[in-house]
Protein backbone atom coordinates (compact mmCIF):
# COMPACT_ATOMS: atom_id res chain seq x y z
CA UNK A 1 0.00 0.00 0.00
CA UNK A 2 1.39 3.37 -1.07
CA UNK A 3 -0.31 6.58 0.04
CA UNK A 4 0.28 9.76 -1.94
CA UNK A 5 -0.91 13.00 -0.38
CA UNK A 6 -1.74 15.48 -3.15
CA UNK A 7 0.32 18.63 -3.17
CA UNK A 8 0.80 21.68 -5.34
CA UNK A 9 4.49 20.73 -5.54
CA UNK A 10 6.18 17.85 -7.34
CA UNK A 11 7.42 15.10 -5.03
CA UNK A 12 9.25 11.81 -5.03
CA UNK A 13 9.86 8.82 -2.81
CA UNK A 14 12.12 5.78 -3.02
CA UNK A 15 11.13 2.47 -1.44
CA UNK A 16 13.82 -0.07 -0.51
CA UNK A 17 13.07 -3.80 -0.59
CA UNK A 18 15.14 -6.92 0.00
CA UNK A 19 14.55 -10.51 1.08
CA UNK A 20 14.52 -9.58 4.77
CA UNK A 21 17.11 -12.27 5.53
CA UNK A 22 20.41 -11.43 3.85
CA UNK A 23 22.83 -9.65 6.17
CA UNK A 24 24.26 -6.45 4.59
CA UNK A 25 22.08 -6.87 1.49
CA UNK A 26 22.76 -3.22 0.56
CA UNK A 27 26.50 -3.85 0.35
CA UNK A 28 25.92 -7.08 -1.59
CA UNK A 29 23.61 -5.34 -4.10
CA UNK A 30 20.80 -7.76 -3.23
CA UNK A 31 17.94 -5.27 -3.11
CA UNK A 32 15.53 -3.33 -5.28
CA UNK A 33 14.61 0.33 -5.22
CA UNK A 34 11.16 1.42 -6.37
CA UNK A 35 10.94 5.08 -7.33
CA UNK A 36 7.69 7.02 -7.10
CA UNK A 37 7.70 10.44 -8.72
CA UNK A 38 4.59 12.66 -8.73
CA UNK A 39 4.00 15.88 -10.60
CA UNK A 40 1.01 18.20 -10.70
CA UNK A 41 -0.17 20.76 -13.25
CA UNK A 42 -3.60 22.39 -13.41
CA UNK A 43 -4.98 19.99 -10.75
CA UNK A 44 -3.93 17.01 -12.88
CA UNK A 45 -1.59 14.48 -11.30
CA UNK A 46 0.98 12.26 -12.99
CA UNK A 47 2.79 9.51 -11.08
CA UNK A 48 5.68 7.52 -12.52
CA UNK A 49 6.74 4.29 -10.85
CA UNK A 50 10.02 2.67 -11.81
CA UNK A 51 12.58 0.18 -10.54
CA UNK A 52 16.36 0.27 -10.41
CA UNK A 53 16.26 -3.29 -11.79
CA UNK A 54 17.81 -4.71 -8.64
CA UNK A 55 17.36 -8.31 -7.66
CA UNK A 56 17.46 -10.53 -4.61
CA UNK A 57 16.49 -14.10 -3.69
CA UNK A 58 12.74 -14.71 -4.05
CA UNK A 59 12.07 -11.25 -5.46
CA UNK A 60 8.51 -11.18 -6.77
CA UNK A 61 8.26 -10.85 -10.55
CA UNK A 62 5.01 -8.92 -10.11
CA UNK A 63 4.05 -6.63 -7.26
CA UNK A 64 0.40 -5.84 -6.65
CA UNK A 65 0.41 -2.19 -5.62
CA UNK A 66 -2.51 -0.26 -4.19
CA UNK A 67 -2.02 3.48 -4.56
CA UNK A 68 -4.27 5.50 -2.25
CA UNK A 69 -4.73 9.22 -2.84
CA UNK A 70 -6.73 10.81 -0.01
CA UNK A 71 -8.18 14.30 0.37
CA UNK A 72 -9.06 14.92 -3.26
CA UNK A 73 -11.65 17.66 -3.70
CA UNK A 74 -13.79 15.58 -6.08
CA UNK A 75 -14.00 12.32 -7.98
CA UNK A 76 -11.50 12.38 -10.86
CA UNK A 77 -12.96 12.62 -14.35
CA UNK A 78 -10.38 10.17 -15.67
CA UNK A 79 -7.59 7.80 -14.67
CA UNK A 80 -5.11 6.38 -17.17
CA UNK A 81 -2.60 3.61 -16.57
CA UNK A 82 0.15 3.68 -19.21
CA UNK A 83 -2.18 5.64 -21.48
CA UNK A 84 -5.12 3.24 -21.12
CA UNK A 85 -8.28 4.74 -19.56
CA UNK A 86 -9.68 2.92 -16.53
CA UNK A 87 -13.23 3.44 -15.25
CA UNK A 88 -13.49 4.97 -11.78
CA UNK A 89 -16.02 2.97 -9.76
CA UNK A 90 -17.68 4.40 -6.67
CA UNK A 91 -17.52 2.26 -3.56
CA UNK A 92 -18.81 2.66 -0.05
CA UNK A 93 -15.98 0.66 1.48
CA UNK A 94 -12.26 0.79 0.81
CA UNK A 95 -11.69 -2.95 0.38
CA UNK A 96 -13.71 -3.35 -2.84
CA UNK A 97 -11.49 -5.16 -5.36
CA UNK A 98 -11.81 -2.95 -8.42
CA UNK A 99 -8.96 -1.56 -10.51
CA UNK A 100 -9.86 2.02 -9.59
CA UNK A 101 -12.33 3.03 -6.90
CA UNK A 102 -13.53 6.31 -5.44
CA UNK A 103 -14.72 6.63 -1.86
CA UNK A 104 -16.87 9.74 -1.63
CA UNK A 105 -17.00 9.89 2.19
CA UNK A 106 -13.20 9.79 2.64
CA UNK A 107 -12.52 11.50 -0.72
CA UNK A 108 -9.96 8.81 -1.47
CA UNK A 109 -9.02 7.42 -4.87
CA UNK A 110 -7.60 3.85 -4.80
CA UNK A 111 -5.78 2.41 -7.77
CA UNK A 112 -4.82 -1.26 -7.76
CA UNK A 113 -2.38 -2.44 -10.40
CA UNK A 114 0.32 -5.00 -11.12
CA UNK A 115 3.85 -3.60 -11.30
CA UNK A 116 6.30 -5.82 -13.21
CA UNK A 117 9.41 -3.65 -12.92
CA UNK A 118 8.72 -1.71 -16.11
CA UNK A 119 8.16 2.04 -15.78
CA UNK A 120 4.48 2.69 -15.18
CA UNK A 121 2.67 6.01 -15.58
CA UNK A 122 -0.62 6.92 -13.91
CA UNK A 123 -2.43 10.10 -14.97
CA UNK A 124 -5.33 11.49 -12.97
CA UNK A 125 -7.49 14.34 -14.24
Amino acid sequence: LVTYYPSSEDSQYTMYDDDGKTNLSWEKSKYELLHFKASVADKKYTMNISSNGGSFDNKPSTRNITLNIPALTSKPASVRLNGVPIAVEESAINDVKTAVSWNRSSRTLSIEFAFEGVETTIKIA
